[in-house]
């Protein structure tokens, strides 16, 4: 790809190296396989697109994203996006409300860009763990429909019914203060700053402070002069919570869930001391770590901005 171009041509030249359209998807996939291709991610690793429509599809993804990283990032150049890119980008589509399906497929369709890059350039790249991390975002962070609202009927009842400490506090933690699951996944003594307020890292290492109550601060720093840290296997906790779930009743949507019910909560909390629906909705989003007006109000099940 000598000229640089726009990234719509530089999309389409990525495209043309992966283009094998016309020939058999299931012979690319036995080769593969014969040339140690072990499940199926090594597979689309080595493998090609072999469908008008998915290559289609693949496109419009590439250049959604890459004019987003061009954006955010000042990223002219394609062979130039790293996963970490591509992971905010996810990340930002989930929080726009951006179904689970479509997440998923973005996330496809994204590592096969990482083939087309390698292939242009013939540098390899790693994207592994960072779409493996955008995964977990969206199994944690997306639903099913584009405007559905997540929250608990009764999120105490859900939190009291779960059955470790730790993940009771977990859940608790999610319920005060708003935060997503993976940033309380892990808190260290130096993140406790004293006054109820915890510092925790959120998406691309925005620093966020989380307020919570008198109790629940000192429950956390209890915890962590005991143990050291506290530790959380979000694994187990979402386990525990769809077992919670079935026990009061409630449907499970991930722990995600507990962050609609912060934001609704706030927000008319808000309303109720006297600010207007732009005031509220600006100090919602700032206690949550984003600014975006539309996820925001996505959030506390507002279609307007």
């Amino acid at each position: 790809m000598a000229k640089l171009g726009s990234i719509t041509y530089q999309c389409q030249q990525a495209f043309e190296a992966v283009n094998e359209i016309g020939h058999s998807k299931h012979v690319a996939a036995n080769e593969a396989r014969a040339a140690g291709a072990g499940n199926s991610h090594e597979v689309a690793q080595q493998t090609g697109v072999h469908s008008y429509k998915y290559g289609a599809d693949c496109l419009n993804t590439w250049n959604q994203a890459a004019k987003w990283i061009k954006s955010e990032f000042g990223i002219k150049d394609i062979r130039s996006i790293e996963g970490s890119h591509v992971k905010s980008w996810i990340e930002t589509k989930v929080d726009g409300g951006l179904t689970a399906r479509s997440a998923k497929t973005y996330v496809g369709q994204l590592a096969k860009l990482e083939v087309a890059l390698e292939r242009l350039d013939g540098q390899a790249r790693d994207w592994g763990k960072e779409l493996t991390d955008a995964r977990g975002y969206v199994q944690d962070n997306a639903g099913r429909t584009v405007h559905e609202n997540r929250a608990f009927v009764n999120p105490r009842a859900v939190a009291a019914s779960l059955e470790t400490g730790e993940h009771r506090l977990a859940a608790t933690l999610q319920q005060e203060a708003g935060p997503r699951v993976r940033e309380v996944a892990l808190i260290k003594g130096d993140q406790l700053l004293g006054g109820n307020k915890v510092e925790v890292e959120a998406k691309g290492g925005q620093k966020v402070t989380l307020e919570l109550r008198t109790e629940t601060y000192r429950a956390l720093s209890e915890y962590i002069a005991q143990n050291g840290r506290f530790k959380l296997d979000v694994n187990e906790y979402r386990a525990d919570l769809k077992r919670a779930c079935v026990a009061v009743g409630e449907k499970y949507s991930g722990p995600h869930s507990f962050r609609y019910n912060f934001a609704q909560a706030y927000y008319l909390d808000r309303i109720d001391a006297g600010l207007s629906h732009d005031e509220a909705r600006r100090e919602t989003a700032e206690r949550m770590g984003h600014h975006r007006c539309a996820i925001t109000s996505h959030y506390i099940g507002l279609r307007r901005c």
